[in-house]
C-alpha cells in the first residue's frame, strides 16, 4: 500500500512541476513586450513587482520605489537568498527520491519599469543559490 502511495505522490509532484506558469497581470506587474516565441519551461519562479519579490508565489521581500525594504537585523537580500537556498534543498530532496534532477532553471517575471539594479541583485542571489539558467518572462506583442 505504501509503494502505491509513494508512486502516486511522485507522479503528482512530477505532473505539478510540468504545468505552465499562470501569471496574473495587474497594475503592479506588467512584463515588457516582445516578439520572442512563447516557450515556458517549468522552473522556480521569482516574481519582481512594484511592491514585492515573491519566490514561487510566496512573498519574500517588500519593494518600495524600486528598492528593497530592509528587515531589521538582516542584509537587504538575505531573505531572498534563504528562500532560494531552501527551494534548491527541496528540489534536491525530490531528486534523491527519484524525481526530476535539479537543472538550475530560474524564471524571472518582472515589471517593465523595474530598475536594472534590482533585477541584477535578484540574479546575483539566484547565482549564489546555484541557479545558472535564467529566463526573463515577457508579454507577447
Amino acid at each position: 500500500m505504501m509503494d502505491i502511495l509513494t508512486i502516486l505522490l511522485v507522479y503528482l509532484i512530477k505532473l505539478y512541476a510540468e504545468t505552465p506558469e499562470n501569471i496574473t497581470l495587474n497594475d503592479d506587474l506588467r512584463p515588457p513586450s516582445s516578439t520572442a516565441p512563447d516557450n515556458i519551461v517549468p522552473s522556480v519562479t521569482v516574481l519582481v513587482s512594484k511592491t514585492a519579490i515573491l519566490v514561487d508565489q510566496k512573498k519574500i521581500l517588500d519593494v518600495n520605489a524600486g528598492q528593497v525594504v530592509t528587515t531589521e537585523g538582516k542584509a537587504a537580500y538575505q531573505p531572498l537568498a534563504e528562500a532560494l537556498d531552501k527551494r534548491v534543498e527541496v528540489i534536491r530532496a525530490i531528486e534523491a527520491r527519484g524525481g526530476s534532477p535539479f537543472d538550475g532553471n530560474l524564471m524571472i517575471i518582472a515589471d517593465q519599469d523595474t530598475p536594472y539594479d534590482l533585477i541584477s541583485s535578484v540574479l546575483y542571489q539566484a547565482g549564489r543559490a546555484e541557479f545558472t539558467n535564467y529566463r526573463l518572462v515577457v508579454q507577447k506583442k
